[in-house]
């Protein structure tokens, strides 16, 4: 899997919005669309805090079943 593509994934599956992405993570909605479509990476600070974000959804989603 490409960076793009786990990013996309990540971004997509928290079902928030790219600009309510960029504010959780700190970041700007145009700095994700470069990361979702393979223009740039996002900096160690950001990829964690997607990671983050997307195992936060996950539990939450987790514990709702």
């Amino acid at each position: 899997m490409k960076h793009r593509e786990l990013i996309c994934k990540l971004v997509t599956s928290s079902g928030l919005s790219i600009n309510e992405v960029a504010s959780k993570i700190g970041s700007s909605p145009k700095s994700i669309y470069k990361w979702m479509n393979g223009s740039s990476l996002p900096n160690c600070k950001h990829l964690l805090a997607l990671l983050d974000m997307a195992y936060e959804c996950e539990k939450s989603t987790f514990f709702q079943k």
